[in-house]
């Protein structure tokens, strides 16, 4: 930018910027706070919310969680039914 152009234009937008906030102080000036804001007494009720959704979810983040154990395998077992597996281990490995 020109900087002959520079200066009024900057100028401009600060004598903008007062005029605002001129005029929304003016508008304010004579409110009390129960004219500006929205107040209603308190009341106790139910509260219910619900949340529906169609599709798949998916992490932003995916975590492996693992475990090791040291010690003997004493006895295994897999259901077949319910797809997952018991192990006894004898700790004092």
């Amino acid at each position: 930018m020109k900087k002959q152009l520079r200066k009024p234009i900057l100028l401009l937008l600060a004598a903008a910027i007062l005029v605002a906030a001129a005029g929304g102080y003016y508008l304010n000036k004579g409110k009390s706070p129960e004219q500006r804001y929205k107040l209603q007494t308190l009341e106790k009720g139910e509260l219910n919310q619900s949340v529906s959704a169609n599709g798949t979810l998916n992490p932003v983040i995916l975590v492996n969680v693992g475990t090791q154990v040291s010690g003997t395998v004493k006895n295994s077992c897999r259901f077949q039914q319910q797809s997952s597996a018991r192990s006894d281990f004898d700790g004092a490995g």
